[in-house]
């Protein structure tokens, strides 16, 4: 991330203005940890041996799963005009002129529809690959919960064997990044 003519790097990832720049390949944790708090749905979970999966508007940071991380600032009229086919409402037109004027607004409107159109039937869970993340400990068990250890593969296996209405899932990392050092040197980005 470049602010005030410095570029922050963190060991796995280094943030530019224009993105992050990911490895390739990242190595998939053999243990994830859970936390949860002391309320009971959380119990009535654990005893039941399920996760709840929550919708990106319950989450308690409002950037994260928000509209606002999609960037479609350099999107061409014709990627606008597929993207506009795959998220519209039943026998909806594509106005010619739908492009321009939301190109105006920063692309809002297809940012919006494209987000709603892509989260409305997923769910995500918070999990970590620390059994000591200060973070997790704060947001999901208010510091006064419980933590439990999921061996990575079975949990994977599980999803896909015991949950027949799942469509799709996905494992992927979305994290926060706490180990950032701050570069001396300045890099035109």
């Amino acid at each position: 991330m470049k602010e005030n003519n410095k570029m922050y790097k963190c060991k796995k990832f280094i943030y530019t203005a224009n993105g992050i720049v990911v490895p390739k390949k990242i190595i998939e944790p053999k243990r994830l940890f859970k936390y949860y708090g002391c309320e009971d749905y959380h119990y009535k979970s654990f005893m039941g041996s399920y996760l709840y999966t929550s919708h990106p508007y319950n989450f308690n940071d409002s950037i994260d799963g928000s509209s606002l991380l999609l960037n479609f600032k350099n999107i061409t009229k014709e990627k606008y005009d597929k993207l506009w086919d795959e998220v519209k409402w039943e026998d909806e037109e594509n106005n010619p002129n739908n492009y321009y004027v939301d190109k105006l607004k920063d692309f809002e409107h297809i940012r919006q529809r494209y987000y709603i159109f892509k989260t409305k039937r997923i769910g995500l869970v918070s999990l970590t690959s620390s059994p000591l993340n200060i973070l997790m400990w704060a947001h999901y068990s208010s510091e006064k919960g419980f933590a439990i250890e999921l061996d990575t593969q079975i949990l994977k296996d599980n999803i896909k064997n015991l949950n027949e209405d799942i469509e799709n899932f996905s494992y992927c990392f979305l994290g926060h990044i706490i180990d950032l050092s701050l570069k001396e040197e300045i890099y035109p980005i």
